[in-house]
């Protein structure tokens, strides 16, 4: 049977706390990466629903818009 001091004990508590807390941390950024793309989605959609095809002129490629 292994022995173990009260300080590996705390060491060994330490460390799955700060992996509890990594992980979280993560779960954390996680959720605001996607709200935050999901606000994108949302936003080009509304812009979408905002303009229509005559607002870029004829459809000849790029002359009018690098003069």
């Amino acid at each position: 049977m292994p022995y173990y001091t009260e300080e590996d004990l705390i060491y060994r508590d330490c460390e799955r706390e700060a992996y509890s807390l990594c992980e979280e941390l993560q779960r954390c950024r996680d959720d605001e990466r996607n709200k935050m793309q999901e606000g994108l989605v949302n936003l080009f959609r509304e812009w979408l629903d905002l303009i229509s095809p005559s607002d870029f002129g004829n459809d000849e490629g790029l002359e009018g818009v690098l003069v």
